[in-house]
């Protein structure tokens, strides 16, 4: 199952970054804003177009690029830091290692999303 699950999600990603060879439409592009608008699914829109007449499968490879972009950055600098938090923690340890494990216990006690909702 977990191959299945990174066989995908590397489709996904080629998918994302050969945006340009594989959308089948210009995802910008307004072909004619009155005909086109609303289009339920078909062969040459396999997901529609929205209420601009753009084609939705062309918008959603390309915002696939951006979801995976974000996801990565946030994904590097989550290692870097806590990578970072880790190695200080342990080459210093005694009380300064003793303060930063209880710093991380402390931020992996409150829920996000109840530390969302107050913050909000």
């Amino acid at each position: 199952m977990t191959r299945a699950a990174i066989v995908v999600l590397a489709l996904f990603a080629l998918c994302a970054i050969a945006a340009p060879a594989v959308a089948p439409h210009d995802p910008i592009a307004q072909p004619d804003p009155v005909a086109q608008k609303n289009l339920p699914p078909s062969v040459a829109h396999p997901f529609g177009t929205d209420e601009f007449s753009r084609d939705v499968l062309s918008r959603v490879i390309y915002g696939a690029r951006i979801s995976l972009g974000v996801a990565t950055a946030s994904v590097l600098l989550a290692v870097t830091l806590g990578a970072a938090w880790g190695a200080v923690a342990g080459f210093a340890g005694g009380a300064l290692d003793a303060i930063l494990m209880r710093v991380v216990d402390a931020v992996l006690f409150v829920p996000r999303v109840l530390l969302l909702a107050t913050l909000l």
